[in-house]
């Protein structure tokens, strides 16, 4: 696929026309919509999925198709051994009466419990030494930054949580 590149594109890219000020706005050349076009389809081939115009969705279906097939499934469910054999794996959804029941959280004799997530202020200023530690106890679970193009340079915030681990 190729950058719009009609005469009418400013750095490649698309311009509303305003003819109150006599501005033309972009053309779409055949040749760049079949490009665009034959990127889609590929996807879409890629996946399996036989275009049909009376879908739009199915972009996004090929796309979380392809990475599925990439990826693998990845299991999210949450695990508990009884008596700490992994043989007796079961899910925690699973446990159905009260020689399996486990709460979230309680695994192979420990329990597990998260505090509310909490947010740092800024921890350093631009073109400035970053260090910072997650108060004790806590993990890191978030971080959000925003940037300066006059620095060229980040400030960070990150997110983070308190967890605790006690025998049961």
């Amino acid at each position: 696929m190729h950058k719009i590149d009609t005469p009418n594109a400013n750095n490649n890219k698309f311009i509303d026309q305003d003819t109150a000020n006599g501005i033309v706005g972009t053309s779409a050349s055949a040749a760049w919509l079949n490009s665009v076009q034959d990127e889609i389809i590929s996807v879409l081939i890629k996946a399996n999925i036989v275009p049909n115009k009376a879908t739009d969705n199915q972009l996004a279906d090929a796309i979380k198709l392809i990475a599925k097939d990439q990826l693998g499934s990845v299991d999210t469910s949450f695990y508990a051994l009884k008596n700490g054999d992994a043989t007796k794996k079961f899910k925690v959804a699973d446990a159905t009466n009260n020689n399996e029941a486990v709460n979230k959280g309680q695994v192979n004799g420990i329990a597990i419990s998260f505090g509310s997530i909490q947010v740092s202020g800024y921890v350093n200023n631009y073109d400035g030494i970053m260090d910072w530690t997650a108060p004790s106890g806590s993990v890191i679970v978030g971080v959000y930054s925003v940037h300066s193009n006059q620095a060229e340079d980040r400030r960070f915030k990150y997110k983070y949580r308190s967890i605790s681990i006690s025998n049961i």
